[in-house]
């Protein structure tokens, strides 16, 4: 259980479950949340989607989103200009309903603003 989050992993990144008394239902080794087995895998802060359509774009920030909270990133920010505001209003309506996010709002100018959505994560 990853608090609801998909996570891509290779091999080494994964630890067996020990089976329970009756050898069929696994029992956590641990009692709550979850944790690396290794180092956590790095992750971008930041991701350049101008140019991109909207689900181009939201499978890009999706795979970030995977990497980024398990690298312990508090937030991310997502450059996909201003346009049109198609593909800024696209990725802010998935934004809404993903469990991954805590936050998003507008950049500040000095950072980009209209351009820039800034993301805060779920712990």
């Amino acid at each position: 259980d990853a608090r609801g989050m998909r996570l891509t992993l290779d091999r080494s990144g994964v630890i067996p479950v020990e089976a329970g008394p009756d050898q069929n239902e696994p029992q956590p080794t641990e009692t709550a949340g979850w944790n690396w087995g290794g180092d956590s895998p790095a992750s971008l802060q930041e991701i350049d989607l101008r140019g991109f359509r909207g689900d181009e774009g939201w499978d890009a920030v999706d795979r970030l989103l995977d990497r980024a909270i398990p690298a312990g990133l508090s937030e991310i920010r997502i450059i996909h200009g201003i346009g049109t505001g198609r593909l800024a209003a696209y990725l802010r309506e998935k934004l809404k309903s993903d469990p991954r996010v805590n936050s998003f709002t507008e950049a500040p100018l000095d950072q980009g603003g209209h351009g820039v959505t800034v993301v805060g994560l779920a712990d």
